[in-house]
């Protein structure tokens, strides 16, 4: 039986076997039916011991005292063959009688000449299932049991070999269990040296496998120009989400906040950025909804007036325990003034995810993923009780947040939290953000001055605004660090909504965040399958195409040709509407290029 399991993936085995509590006459009829069950049998195998017999064409044994003769099956076996049986393997002492019954039936029959040791028997079995399990047919599969027993068997018992016997019906096909189609399909081509790159092929191939293979700056421009495409499909095909509420009112420190804080308060300083600007930033924000405050700026030292922004801060946690998230560049760089420790989060700006083992920030964690766990504690309840920032709280507040979220471990799909994990991908995928959309969908902005001026209790401006997370950051003044090329997508936006006021090919720190956050909360992670997986297919396919042109007339190529072009060209359609409906990038770009130089090398060959 395990020899026979070497054929469970080809085959549906089934198994007779003797219950020492049933009656003789039960048996026979058990195996009289299942033999000629209307289901219908490819392979009949006995296992046992069987006898010759002169009359009644050989004998097998079934329990001790029970015995079937071959003349009792032949009316089950005529039904099988009837409906699909073709081969019987008796794995048993002298069966050349009962072979040479089977063989009138239509059978091809496998069968031992005289008695066999049982572990000899085995031994064929395995070797033989094994052959047939590879798809080759009964001759080759006994005689290679055959030579195995000959190498094997040769000095302990010798000329086993030649006990086993294939009886075959005149002109009959030899049973095989035939290989898949795709195989057959795949084998015949692995024939063909057509099939293999000529050298310029070969070097084109490993020129883009190789390049697909690079990150740093051609990843991150193949990217761009990803971007950019990306960004005009939607615009083109107006599929811009118009659902998406930006969930970020971003208040943001420009050069004429700057200049209007260096006339109205004293020695007023940019770097690091006064205290009391900021403190009377904070302030205001008590005349929001919003109680997610972010700072993106390090307060990493102790400033002049240190002590007025720390008590804008607690007012704001004491009275509307607004949940406040710094951010920080290492775990442990944020100045505890007033105990800040004790009620805020603090983040790390250089990344966005957190890893797989801290998704409960444990330790320190991205500082956007922390924006977007206050944003969902602090709008909702749960059924267990979950820290709130207060100033009377002992110990770490970001080591409370990250216990309470590890209450859920065992229950990832009822976590608060749950839409915030990022899958961990097999095979090498990725996830990235979706920089191709408008950074209207991520953020509502203000200048600071013009917040200072509007965000007053109960001001009809106020009431306008729906973001629940407010972000205070640099925005492009002289001494601000977090300014960065803008992707080629921001810029087509940034002109396109004729945004003429702001240097198109910059964006700032507090906008990259915003972007994160949005696609965090939206749980829209885009999938992002690597360039390396299609640039060999694309090499196959292409190599197909024109092993098809060589066979045609030089107007048929052309034709043909521009065929091809046409569906590569269908397909970076497709891809982009997958990118858009189902939020996978399928790479487009690279691929395309090995399929038209391939293309091209080929019509060159063929003048």
């Amino acid at each position: 039986w395990q020899a026979l399991q070497l054929l469970k993936s080809l085959a549906v085995l089934c198994r007779l076997t003797w219950p020492s509590q049933e009656q003789a006459m039960a048996i026979k009829d058990r195996i009289l039916q299942t033999i000629g069950d209307e289901l219908g049998w490819d392979m009949l195998v006995f296992v046992g011991h069987s006898q010759e017999t002169a009359v009644t064409g050989g004998r097998v044994m079934i329990t001790p005292q029970v015995a079937l003769a071959t003349s009792e099956l032949e009316t089950a076996l005529t039904r099988a063959c009837d409906r699909g049986l073709r081969l019987a393997i008796f794995n048993s002492c002298s069966s050349l009688n009962i072979a040479q019954s089977l063989v009138q039936l239509g059978l091809q029959v496998v069968a031992m000449r005289e008695p066999i040791r049982t572990d000899v028997a085995q031994q064929f079995l395995h070797h033989l299932c094994h052959s047939l399990a590879n798809h080759q047919t009964i001759q080759s599969a006994v005689y290679a049991a055959c030579q195995h027993l000959r190498t094997t068997q040769q000095f302990a018992y010798p000329s086993t070999d030649l006990l086993p016997l294939l009886f075959s019906p005149a002109q009959a096909p030899p049973f095989q269990f035939a290989p898949p189609r795709w195989q057959q399909w795949l084998q015949s081509f692995r024939l063909s040296r057509q099939w293999l790159p000529t050298p310029l092929e070969a070097i084109v191939l490993a020129v883009a496998v190789l390049v697909s293979s690079m990150d740093g700056v051609i990843s991150s421009w193949l990217l761009d120009l990803r971007y950019l495409s990306q960004a005009v499909y939607y615009d083109l095909t107006n599929q811009v989400p118009s659902q998406i509420v930006p969930p970020v009112l971003l208040i943001g420190i420009d050069q004429e906040s700057i200049d209007r804080a260096q006339r109205t308060i004293p020695n007023f300083k940019t770097f690091p950025i006064d205290r009391r600007y900021l403190a009377k930033i904070v302030a205001d924000t008590a005349s929001l909804e919003a109680r997610v405050v972010g700072i993106d700026y390090f307060l990493d030292t102790e400033q002049p007036h240190e002590q007025q922004l720390t008590q804008a801060i607690e007012a704001s946690v004491a009275y509307k325990n607004t949940w406040f998230v710094f951010a920080v560049n290492d775990k442990d760089k944020l100045h505890d003034s007033g105990n800040r420790l004790q009620w805020s989060l603090r983040g790390d700006v250089r990344y966005h995810y957190p890893s797989a083992q801290d998704g409960t920030c444990h330790n320190l964690c991205p500082f956007t993923y922390l924006l977007a766990i206050a944003k969902i504690l602090s709008q909702a309840s749960f059924h267990q009780s979950y820290p709130q920032p207060q100033l009377e709280h002992q110990g770490d507040f970001q080591l409370a947040v990250s216990g309470y979220l590890r209450q859920w471990l065992n229950r990832p799909d009822q976590s608060p939290i749950a839409p915030l994990q990022v899958p961990n991908l097999p095979l090498g995928l990725s996830t990235i953000n979706d920089f191709a959309l408008p950074l209207e969908t991520a953020y509502r902005f203000i200048p600071a001055w013009q917040f200072l001026e509007q965000a007053e209790p109960d001001s009809a401006w106020a009431r306008t605004v729906t973001q629940p997370i407010v972000l205070i950051a640099s925005w492009g003044y002289g001494e601000a660090e977090d300014t960065f090329s803008a992707y080629l997508s921001t810029q087509y936006w940034c002109k396109r909504r004729q945004q003429l006021e702001r240097d198109c090919s910059t964006i700032f720190g507090g906008e990259n965040i915003a972007q994160a956050l949005r696609d965090l909360l939206i749980a829209r992670p885009i999938v992002r399958i690597p360039d390396r997986w299609l640039v060999p297919v694309a090499a196959v396919v292409t190599k197909g195409v024109t092993l098809h042109l060589s066979r045609r007339s030089q107007q048929q190529r052309y034709r043909l040709m521009l065929l091809f072009l046409g569906v590569t060209g269908l397909y970076g359609l497709v891809s982009l509407q997958l990118y858009n409906s189902a939020a996978v990038l399928m790479p487009w770009l690279l691929p395309s290029m090995t399929s038209w130089i391939y293309l091209g090398l080929a019509l060159n060959r063929k003048g």
